[in-house]
């Protein structure tokens, strides 16, 4: 999920001084705008950010967070179908009133427009 967001993310093993860690690294750059100056170092080790962004922080928070089901695939939508002919023509008559309703609408911001 965070590549989806311009965020790589890799995991280093342990070494005498520190303790196993992740790197962040930024490959997004959209957020900076304008005249903002992009950094020339991206990236972070996660024992800098603190502790929920270390390996062990990552882990429980996935342990504390409830199972997301996959989501069922909806219904299929059905449009209702007119009993009668006189339901026909009214439901006709009613569509054909709402789209002359907006073409004079979008007449009106054009008129406005010139």
């Amino acid at each position: 999920r965070l590549t989806a967001h311009g965020v790589e993310v890799q995991r280093r093993k342990a070494t005498k001084k520190q303790p196993e860690y992740y790197l962040y690294e930024l490959t997004a750059t959209s957020g900076f705008q304008g005249g903002q100056k992009i950094p020339s170092n991206l990236k972070s080790k996660s024992f800098k950010l603190g502790d929920d962004y270390q390996p062990e922080g990552v882990a429980r928070m996935f342990r504390e967070q409830p199972e997301i089901k996959p989501m069922k695939e909806p219904a299929p939508v059905r449009k209702p179908v007119a009993s009668t002919t006189e339901d026909r023509e009214q439901g006709r008559a009613l569509a054909i009133e709402y789209v002359r309703s907006i073409l004079e609408k979008k007449a009106n911001l054009d008129a406005d427009e010139t």
